[in-house]
């Protein structure tokens, strides 16, 4: 990654998502960005996180190319639910009809 400005503004964004984010590993990711721009070096970046180098360089390089934006569409890959292709439908009724209690949300 080559070195750019990071600046004040951006450096708080990328602290309150380390912070704030609820998927771990966005905050590992977007933690390596925030430690290189405060000039930590890769090796340095990787034995903090416990990865390898070529990890911390991965989530940098995917930054390059994306921003912050990239590192905040974390999409773990895996098998995909047979509810996925419903997800639309099954948003929509939710929404129309919120259960009023877990108890109602977990009945069929």
């Amino acid at each position: 990654m080559q070195d750019q400005e990071f600046s004040p503004e951006l450096i708080r964004q990328l602290r309150n998502v380390c912070k704030h984010h609820p998927h771990p590993r966005v905050r590992q990711q977007v933690q390596a960005v925030l430690w290189h721009a405060l000039d930590f070096s890769d090796p340095d970046i990787a034995l903090a996180l416990g990865v390898t180098v070529e990890t911390v360089r991965s989530y940098l390089g995917k930054y390059a190319q994306g921003g912050l934006d990239a590192l905040l569409r974390f999409q773990v890959e895996g098998r995909v639910s047979a509810l996925a292709a419903h997800t639309t439908s099954l948003e929509e009724e939710f929404r129309q009809r919120p259960p009023t209690s877990a108890r109602n949300a977990l009945r069929p």
